[in-house]
């Protein structure tokens, strides 16, 4: 497997998440697996001191021929979230250490954790959550305290959440319990 050293991206910089330990814009090189959301890939057509893997096909179309190294896991096409999912994306994916996975997810509770419509993105989403050092959630609030179908990751796998909303006293002692940092943006 490959471990790159980190560069937190201008976006995470803003929220602080970048400090002085973390060796932030030295030119080393990072990844981070995109999920759902190609406003994060549009932050990152402009860097070429980092590596994006993703299975987002918004994503990739984004970062094409711009920026980035790009590295697209393969798997499965799945038309409905445009990504690529399931077990083949594991032969990437076992060979690939993510210093930061940005994922999305399609709902978020506190009692069944990250959730989607189908088991094989969920299957890759939490595969990719054990490949992480460390996972940032972007999750707006149309989603939270939802469930749906199929597991995609615990609340316990999760570092930091980044929503567009304050959550309430409870979301909050639990994200607080499961050692969760959360970013309103």
């Amino acid at each position: 497997g490959y471990l790159w050293r980190v560069i937190l991206i201008p976006m995470t910089e803003s929220l602080g998440l970048c400090d002085t330990d973390n060796d932030c814009g030295n030119g080393d090189t990072d990844r981070c697996e995109l999920d759902s959301t190609s406003e994060l890939a549009k932050l990152l057509t402009h860097r070429t001191d980092i590596t994006v893997v993703t299975n987002s096909l918004p994503a990739i179309n984004e970062l094409a021929g711009a920026g980035p190294r790009l590295i697209v896991i393969g798997g499965e096409l799945r038309p409905l979230s445009q990504a690529l999912v399931g077990p083949l994306s594991t032969k990437v994916l076992d060979e690939l250490y993510l210093d930061h996975a940005f994922v999305g997810t399609f709902s978020l509770s506190l009692d069944a954790g990250l959730t989607t419509t189908d088991p094989a993105e969920a299957f890759t989403k939490e595969h990719v959550l054990t490949r992480t050092r460390e996972a940032v959630l972007l999750v707006d609030g149309s989603k939270l305290g939802s469930r749906s179908f199929a597991q995609a990751g615990r609340l316990d796998q999760i570092d930091v959440v980044i929503t567009d909303v304050a959550l309430d006293e409870e979301a909050s002692a639990t994200f607080e319990h499961a050692g969760v940092r959360v970013l309103v943006a």
